[in-house]
């Protein structure tokens, strides 16, 4: 038997808690597409993608991305991804969105009062 071709062109398009992992398919003859790392990894066959959930937002995460034909696996295609930081910048833009009115607001009382 023949070791699988791997997968090419690895990719991973970014979400705060999830990414998604994308590939051409291999070459040849093949039975299973494996994906290996943290998080919550959909383990669905229909196509060449991988949802990972379950992840920390603004952190960088590997995954391993393997050909298999029957006991026969092929070298893994490793791909680094970053998750995004959205959730983490809403409350810090709000907070300085708040700071900022409050001390607009400050700033005229105080002009009102000394007239």
């Amino acid at each position: 038997m023949t070791v699988p071709a791997r997968v090419t062109n690895a990719d991973c398009i970014s979400r705060d808690f999830s990414v998604t992992i994308k590939w051409d398919k291999p070459v040849g003859v093949w039975s299973k597409i494996e994906v290996n790392g943290s998080g919550n990894i959909d383990d669905n066959d229909s196509g060449p993608t991988r949802v990972v959930s379950g992840l920390q937002p603004a952190k960088s995460y590997s995954f391993s991305v393997t050909t298999l034909s029957g006991a026969m696996r092929s070298s893994p295609q490793w791909i680094s991804c970053q998750t995004q930081s959205t959730v983490i910048w809403v409350p810090v833009l709000v907070i300085m969105l708040l700071g900022l009115a409050a001390g607009a607001g400050v700033i005229l009382l105080r002009r009102r009062t000394s007239c």
